[in-house]
């Protein structure tokens, strides 16, 4: 079995990012040995950057000397890396220098992007409309499991259940669901996911409170007219 690493802020991994590096996901790529090839699998939030080409979920073969940055700001020490996988001669030994007009810098920093610790900071949030609308706003953002409330039986127990799931989670869900172009903007977004759950939530209410006053009145003057 090929030698594998983890790298994250994690205590449990392999190599440790400093806290400070907050962009970093608690775990956030593998390093590991295919044949003579040496692999580099992201599965973080904010992805790793080869050589000033961002990868994001996804394997890449890497080289000694290859520039690879961890999230936006942390460069991957060779150092570190060659004490896991002593240097071997079928890996390509020169340096990759970033062409002048394309600093490897510029791939770093983009201010739109939310750091680790903001996204887990918005996913700790309810999510008001996911738990209003449930797989109405399921459907929105391509979550399709809320739909078992339809199944026969036990459909409506489960969509009960699916509800409270969609509000503890449905910030990390809608953050996923497509490429947003800031934090604030998926923010805003949700805001008024959440206005509409909760205008409906409190229309219907006011439509049970209606026909509760309609049903209560029929009763009372039928019992007046019997009696």
């Amino acid at each position: 079995m090929s030698k594998r690493i983890s790298i994250g802020r994690d205590r449990s991994c392999d190599m440790i990012v400093e806290e400070r590096y907050d962009d970093v996901s608690r775990h956030h790529a593998v390093v590991y040995q295919e044949g003579s090839r040496l692999m580099l699998e992201d599965s973080s939030t904010n992805g790793t950057y080869i050589n000033g080409q961002k990868i994001s979920n996804a394997s890449r073969e890497i080289r000694t000397g290859d520039n690879i940055t961890i999230g936006r700001f942390y460069t991957l020490s060779w150092n570190d890396l060659n004490r896991f996988f002593p240097q071997d001669s079928s890996r390509s030994t020169e340096r990759y220098v970033a062409p002048a007009q394309q600093p490897v810098s510029q791939y770093q920093a983009d201010p739109n992007q939310p750091s680790q610790r903001e996204l887990d900071e918005y996913y700790a949030k309810w999510n008001w409309g996911a738990f209003f609308l449930g797989w109405i706003w399921g459907l929105g953002h391509k979550v399709y499991w809320p739909l078992i409330a339809f199944v026969p039986c036990f459909g409506p127990f489960a969509g009960v259940i699916a509800k409270f799931v969609l509000g503890a989670y449905g910030n990390k869900y809608a953050w996923h669901s497509r490429q947003w172009s800031s934090l604030n903007e998926c923010k805003r977004v949700q805001r008024k996911w959440a206005q509409w759950g909760i205008g409906i939530f409190l229309g219907l209410i006011g439509l049970f409170i209606i026909l509760f006053v309609v049903m209560l009145s029929f009763w009372i003057s039928l019992l007046g007219n019997i009696f």
